[in-house]
């Protein structure tokens, strides 16, 4: 997770001296808690009244950076840098200008997986797959955060996967409990229908365990396009 906490690194420039405000009121109407998405991860930025900023990524608890803000001419400049990093479109919206995303008022949605069916046939797994979103270490994220979404192509038990973690691959899975399974050494795959028509795929290899949740694509779309 080096890469996600060089973008906090990046928003506090820690290597600039904290900014003195002085005796200058900061504009009350674009403080308190906004949200962006950045590569895939939820960051929200807190911007207090007394002109000190927080940034925080909710996928990793107790990682935060703290620091000083000023606003000028509609842009906020943070810890004494030349440079502005957001600009203020708005008091419901402003714009992230290093990664060019933009920060509201209201978090993103979060995609929450519904309950694995425990009883489903294998029948309908059978179709092309995509992957929408990939749960890492209790975040979810979008799928395109690992790469290229991993997809599936399913024909009874048979399985063929292609995608950055997996490679391309073709598995014979056995049909169990509703579940399609598959091991060797440290290395396992289950594939399990949800009740919101999502098809979870849990990976696990040499203890870490990653979750894909892939949706169906029309029949007869080549994987990998």
């Amino acid at each position: 997770m080096k890469k996600l906490f060089a973008i906090l690194l990046s928003l506090s420039l820690l290597l600039v001296p904290a900014l003195a405000l002085g005796e200058e009121e900061t504009p009350a109407d674009i403080t308190g808690l906004w949200y962006t998405e950045v590569e895939g991860m939820v960051v929200e930025l807190t911007l207090n009244a007394d002109g000190t900023y927080a940034v925080a990524i909710p996928a990793q608890p107790g990682e935060s950076i703290t620091g000083a803000w000023a606003e000028k001419d509609g842009f906020l400049y943070f810890d004494g840098s030349d440079l502005p990093q957001i600009n203020v479109l708005g008091t419901d919206v402003m714009k992230w200008l290093d990664y060019d995303a933009f920060l509201r008022r209201e978090a993103p949605l979060i995609y929450a997986p519904a309950d694995p069916l425990s009883d489903a046939p294998v029948e309908l797994f059978t179709g092309y797959w995509r992957a929408q979103y990939v749960g890492v270490n209790g975040a979810m994220l979008f799928a395109d955060t690992l790469g290229s979404p991993t997809e599936a192509l399913i024909d009874g038990t048979n399985v063929a996967l292609i995608g950055p973690l997996t490679g391309e691959t073709v598995l014979e899975t056995a049909y169990e409990n509703g579940a399609l399974t598959w091991a060797e050494g440290e290395v396992s795959i289950a594939l399990a229908l949800q009740a919101d028509g999502f098809l979870r795929l849990t990976l696990t290899a040499g203890g870490e365990t990653v979750t894909l949740y892939l949706l169906a694509v029309p029949q007869g779309e080549p994987v990998g396009e």
